[in-house]
């Protein structure tokens, strides 16, 4: 049942702007301890339809990603049935999210709704298209794509499933404590991350101009010794680590394992030793 604020008491009329004032009051956690348990198991059928649609998810794609799934036979009656199954928790999981859209309006549009609704909709649009690759005989399909979508919405829907086991206390205290980890590390994340495209842009421009900076790399020389004499060979020049903007940020990224001794050119030394 979806209660309005005017459906309460005026005691439960929560000032929406206070929310945190009214939660700290020693009744109200009180009066929400022993309601609890109640609404945990309010919570365990939607639970246990998650749970059914991540286990179908994970058991039913194999049989289509390979190509050489085939109507017919028992298997084929059982795969059948799960995806009923499958579709019917997916359609469940969605319309209680829609419902909840529709009493909470612009207020249900936070970061872990909107990743629920993602999560589940991700879900059924990827294994319906495995479905169709895997009886599409025009490869019209991308099946390198359909892999990536698969092993994508597999690890976001076992994180959702992480955010439905906040029920339990004890792995809510743990999701509790990820979360604060989290928020303190993100500016510092966002710090590295700017620094690291502007570092690999710099040295775009940097490398992008190697005649006027004479910037040539020597190519390294190797003596093999043998009893009749030795013999000198000489290798490749290396290849620009930083000819694109995007490899010049992956070198930024992994900046220790660039060889950067070739370049026998100190502004490049002393900018690398910075």
């Amino acid at each position: 049942m979806n209660l309005n604020d005017k459906d309460f008491s005026p005691f439960l009329r929560i000032n929406k702007k206070n929310k945190s004032a009214f939660f700290n009051v020693s009744v109200v956690e009180a009066v929400i301890t022993s309601r609890w348990e109640q609404t945990k198991n309010y919570w365990m059928i939607p639970l246990l339809v998650y749970s059914t649609f991540l286990a179908l998810f994970a058991y039913l794609p194999p049989f289509f990603l390979d190509g050489n799934y085939e109507l017919g036979g028992g298997i084929d009656i059982i795969n059948m049935i799960n995806m009923g199954i499958f579709y019917y928790a997916g359609l469940y999981l969605l319309i209680a999210e829609f419902m909840q859209m529709k009493k909470y309006k612009t207020e249900y549009f936070i970061l872990f709704n909107i990743f629920d609704l993602c999560s589940i909709l991700l879900g059924i649009i990827v294994f319906t298209l495995t479905i169709v690759k895997s009886f599409d005989e025009t490869n019209r399909i991308n099946g390198e794509g359909i892999v990536i979508l698969t092993t994508v919405t597999t690890l976001i829907l076992w994180i959702e499933m992480l955010f439905w086991l906040h029920l339990f206390s004890k792995i809510a205290i743990y999701i509790y404590i990820f979360g604060n980890i989290l928020r303190k590390i993100i500016p510092f994340f966002a710090f590295m991350f700017i620094l690291t495209i502007g570092v690999g842009h710099s040295m775009l421009i940097f490398f992008g101009y190697p005649s006027l900076l004479n910037l040539n790399p020597t190519a390294s020389n190797f003596t093999l010794n043998n009893e009749t004499g030795n013999f000198t060979f000489t290798g490749e020049s290396p290849n620009n680590p930083f000819d694109t903007i995007w490899d010049a940020i992956l070198s930024a990224y992994y900046w220790n394992a660039i060889y950067l001794s070739p370049y026998n050119y100190w502004p490049l030394k002393l900018f690398s030793s910075l």
